[in-house]
């Protein structure tokens, strides 16, 4: 794997029993920082409280503030209220930057205060496509609309064709519903179908998903998920056979053996590259 030659000073974080925490930041002499890098937990209030925490209390000890936050899955992303308002509170301390890789719902920050900055995953997926999976009788599934665009260029990288889906909500249940054409339908039967999605929390989506595929007729079935949020622990059906999972969250879920690790560090090397050390050069 790639690696950056900088240097980079850790924040010290003290954890209470009542999940309270106490945060040090270092007092800088020689070395000015310029960007924080967090990854994120599985409480995205305790998330967004530290980072808001770190910023403000390098800016009082060393009236300095940081401008660029590095942060592979950011949190509130599915409501717009909510997303803006957050931004805005880490304007307040100095912020002027976000990076974060294959935001939820990009529209939600369209009108945010900071400039937001994010990365696709498409590179790594596609490399990891070609290397554990034949590209004949191979299909990729967009389990809704918001997966169509990174299914799209996941398409054109790996030359194998794909079908998006369409997802709506019980109004009930808030449970997801999958609607499909016959056509779609037709062209899942007797493929190995991988399915191309952000995020796996409680996997209704997936399972879903899975569910469908495996009516049509497929041959099996795969996932490639970029944020492995699972805040509650993920009940696999057997047609699925394989997950490979992003590691942007540091929440500590248990690998399955059906599990995979993506690695997505080499995206944030190239922006670092790219946007830091050429402009230091």
């Amino acid at each position: 794997m790639e690696t950056l030659d900088v240097d980079y000073l850790e924040i010290k974080t003290k954890n209470h029993p009542d999940s309270s925490f106490n945060i040090k930041s270092p007092i800088f002499k020689n070395q000015i920082p310029t960007h924080l890098w967090i990854s994120s937990g599985t409480s995205p209030s305790q998330t967004f409280l530290w980072i808001l925490m770190v910023l403000m209390d390098i800016k009082a000890q060393n009236n300095w503030c940081i401008e660029t936050l590095i942060i592979p899955y950011f949190p509130f992303s599915r409501e717009k209220k909510s997303a803006t308002a957050l931004c805005s509170l880490l304007k307040k301390s100095g912020l002027k930057t976000i990076v974060t890789l294959d935001y939820h719902a990009p529209e939600t920050l369209e009108k945010a205060p900071l400039d937001i900055i994010n990365l696709l995953p498409t590179k790594i997926i596609s490399q990891c496509i070609k290397s554990h999976f034949p590209i004949e009788n191979t299909l990729l599934l967009a389990p809704d609309q918001g997966s169509h665009h990174r299914c799209s260029l996941i398409s054109k990288e790996t030359g194998i064709p794909f079908v998006t889906l369409e997802k709506r909500r019980d109004s009930v249940t808030n449970l997801p519903l999958l609607l499909s054409t016959p056509a779609q339908l037709s062209s899942l039967k007797g493929k190995k179908i991988l399915i191309i999605d952000d995020i796996l929390d409680s996997g209704a989506t997936l399972n879903e998903t899975v569910k469908l595929v495996e009516n049509a007729g497929a041959q099996d079935c795969h996932a490639l998920i970029t944020h492995g949020v699972c805040s509650q622990p993920y009940k696999k059906p057997p047609f699925l056979k394989t997950i490979h999972i992003g590691n942007t969250l540091n929440n500590h879920i248990k690998k399955e053996a059906f599990m995979a690790s993506l690695d997505f560090s080499a995206e944030f090397t190239r922006y670092f590259q790219n946007s830091y050390l050429e402009k230091r050069s």
